[in-house]
């Protein structure tokens, strides 16, 4: 903190750069009387200056002109305005010089302090920081530093007095409202605390996530202090009852002093304690009692040397001959940490902060007991329905494990397979979950998703289904993907998975099971690395669910994947068509009517694949859409965003590709609709926002109008040539 003396010279600093001021701009003002009355300032300055004896080698330098020898050119009264300015530009450049000095001093200090608070040492931080503040008292970042030193201690009152002089210096300076906002925080004056996190958004309205994470901790905090005075008072009034919360931790801590003091036999001990456990687990129904159970140190039970340690920490050779009771004390322990946990992050904060106790707990995943592995799987699968909680167990565990071992939990149970499943597709939810797996995906987790893939097709069960999401989750990681789509053995399960799916299909089965995830994880592959022999295989092997599904989902995912298999890849449309023949274009057709928008956008995108490369097919959709009608109606649709634009762009190839065939825009002309539709390709020329859009539109339209007579004379009708000229979408497009 400052003392009075400190504070007191930098006040009078600013008043001297104040004094300063007003006199330079009153000796070059152009009113005589205001320059005359500087001049009189200017001597006044001087002659005190003269006097001074003291000097200060902080910024506030009292006696800067002590032994400057332009002073003594100056006459006592009458001091010319160049000989002033002259004395002011000498004084000024040796303060820079004497500030440029110390400055550096502090710097070397300020990275000391920095390297001590690295290693935790906050009492010695604190000491380098103020050493550096007597070389320089304008550096904020020295104050800022020294207030999280303070902070790190519990110092807040001292680090708020810090972050306020920092603000005298520097108005602007963020981490003073931070380490002030923290402050307040810690003091539990959340008002406050809020206010100073307010003060970044008028800094800088770009801070308002960061403001609002920081708001958030602040009521997450106010939370917790409104609970725990619940708590406290709660349990005065539980005092009445002879088995209260408090009391019933204290009598299992005794027991288990005792016990260790006297040396006692532990076998007789674990019913004792799995009751007590259970006793404790049935008293915390709300947030009051688990706080209770926090504020009155239940987590300890799992830490103190004991029984109930020993017991979880899998020794139950040294504490009973019977592992029916020592399975009994670790499902009540694990039971009793779930009820603790539910809807409490601080309560789960504080578990996982437990010695060992992540690495205890992942080990119960591969209990000998299905009970035990069932309860750890709850509590797991409860920390996973909030993001915030979900972070939690994120940080603290090796995620790569955990993922594995609720992959294959190695238990007949389908509840439990299934809890497990649901609790890793929440978990893989969490980018960072995704990013700390990825560091042992390939030996952890890889061999067990390649091991459910041999089950899709033929298995029908709710943990598979769950199990191929994950596996989807993983891709969505562009490093994870990456890893997969070049693993060969993958691809080839995959293929066979859908093989398998398909044939089931045939077979009546609507919808197989894990079918839609396994086409998801497949689609981002082939994003990844594409194969042509990959995807000309399973687009032959999934024309036949599109030609029949009638499950939107299943729809969907299988055109998704075949017009990723086909785009580019003229050989592999080929091969379809060639299979599927005319009923496929018809099959086409007929869902680019489907209520689905998606559907629509990839049945159009398939049919623009197949008419780039074969004309016969073309022709046969031109003859199925009588009039054009359905084409027309998805380019005149008024609708705007993203989706529409797509469609009409397919729908402007297609036409393009129909306008070079013999009489391909006979239909229209028949109807007279060559103005409607010229005047809308026009129309998506200019105003539409997608480029692959306006490239397709000038297409289509110079191929009508290069085709038929009444098309171009449309096209000068509208201005269509001062249209195409204006929004000539890029060379590459138009090739």
């Amino acid at each position: 903190m400052q003392s009075v003396e400190d504070k007191q010279d930098f006040d009078n600093f600013l008043a001297k750069v104040s004094s300063i001021d007003s006199i330079v701009k009153g000796l070059t003002s152009e009113d005589v009387n205001v320059q005359a009355e500087a001049f009189e300032k200017a001597d006044e300055e001087l002659n005190a200056l003269k006097k001074s004896k003291t000097f200060d080698k902080t910024v506030i330098n009292k006696n800067a002109y002590k032994n400057d020898n332009n002073l003594k050119s100056f006459p006592n009264q009458h001091t010319s305005q160049d000989e002033f300015l002259s004395a002011m530009e000498a004084d000024c450049q040796q303060r820079a010089n004497a500030r440029k000095e110390r400055h550096k001093k502090a710097n070397k200090l300020k990275e000391l302090g920095n390297e001590e608070f690295k290693k935790n040492s906050f009492d010695e931080a604190i000491r380098i920081y103020t050493e550096a503040t007597k070389e320089a008292k304008d550096l904020t970042p020295l104050y800022t530093n020294r207030a999280a030193a303070y902070l790190k201690l519990g110092k807040c009152e001292e680090a708020i007095a810090d972050c306020d002089f920092s603000l005298r210096i520097d108005e602007r300076w963020v981490k003073a409202f931070v380490f002030k906002g923290r402050a307040y925080q810690k003091l539990n004056k959340f008002d406050d605390a809020i206010e100073q996190f307010k003060q970044l958004l008028k800094l800088d309205k770009k801070n308002t996530k960061l403001v609002q994470k920081y708001i958030d901790e602040v009521e997450e905090d106010r939370r917790i202090f409104l609970l725990e005075a619940e708590a406290a008072k709660h349990g005065e009034e539980e005092k009445q009852d002879p088995v209260n919360i408090p009391q019933v931790i204290q009598t299992l801590r005794d027991r288990m002093q005792e016990e260790k003091k006297t040396g006692s036999d532990l076998s007789g001990s674990l019913m004792y304690y799995a009751g007590g456990l259970r006793i404790l687990q049935a008293k915390l129904v709300d947030e009051t009692s688990r706080t209770l159970f926090r504020m009155h140190h239940g987590f300890n039970l799992f830490t103190d040397d004991g029984c109930i340690a020993n017991c979880l920490k899998s020794r139950l050779n040294s504490v009973s001959a019977n592992p029916c009771h020592g399975n009994e004390l670790v499902s009540s322990a694990v039971c009793l940490l779930h009820a603790a946990c539910i809807n409490e992050p601080e309560n789960l904060r504080m578990l996982v902060s437990l010695s060992s106790m992540p690495d205890v707990l992942l080990s119960f995943l591969t209990w000998p007991d299905d009970q035990v592995k069932r309860d750890v799987i709850s509590l797991f699968q409860e920390t996973s329905f909030e993001a915030s909680t979900r972070l939690i167990v994120t940080n603290a565990v090796d995620c790569a494990k955990f993922g594995k071992l609720l992959l294959s939990p190695n238990t007949q149970r389908a509840d439990a397979n299934t809890a497990a499943a649901t609790t890793l597709c929440n978990f893989t939810l969490e980018k960072k979950f995704l990013a700390s797996a990825e560091k042992s995906f390939e030996e952890e987790i890889l061999p067990c998703l390649i091991k459910y893939l041999n089950d899709v097709g033929s298995g029908d069960y709710e943990a598979l289904t769950l199990r191929m999401r994950c596996f989807s989750h993983f891709v969505e990681s562009s490093s994870i993907c990456s890893l997969v789509a070049n693993n060969g053995s993958v691809s080839e399960n995959i293929k066979n998975a859908l093989d398998r799916c398909v044939t089931s299909f045939k077979k009546g089965l609507t919808n197989p099971c894990a079918m839609e995830d396994v086409l998801q994880v497949t689609t981002k592959i082939i994003k990844c690395n594409k194969s042509s022999s990959f995807c000309s295989s399973l687009a032959q092997l999934l024309y036949p669910v599109v030609m029949k599904s009638k499950e939107t989902g299943l729809l969907l995912k299988c055109l998704t994947v075949m017009s990723l298999c086909m785009e580019g890849l003229v050989e592999c449309t080929q091969a379809v068509y060639k299979k599927a023949g005319t009923a496929f274009v018809k099959q086409l057709y007929k869902l680019m009517k489907h209520n689905d928008v998606a559907i629509v956008t990839y049945s159009l995108k398939i049919m623009c694949f197949i008419g780039q490369s074969i004309h016969a097919a073309v022709e046969y959709f031109a003859s199925i859409d009588k009039d054009y009608v359905t084409m027309r109606q998805l380019l005149m649709n008024e609708s705007k965003g993203t989706i529409s634009y797509v469609n009409q762009s397919h729908v402007a190839m297609l036409l393009g590709v129909i306008a070079q065939l013999p009489h391909g825009l006979d239909p229209i002309l028949a109807i007279n609709k060559e103005g409607e539709v010229v005047r809308h390709l026009l129309v998506l020329c200019r105003d539409s926002n997608s480029k692959h859009c306006r490239a397709n539109c000038a297409i289509a339209v110079g191929k009508m109008a290069q085709a038929n007579g009444r098309f171009l004379e449309e096209l000068r009708k509208h201005d269509g040539i001062n249209i195409l000229a204006r929004n000539k979408p890029p060379d590459e497009l138009l090739a």
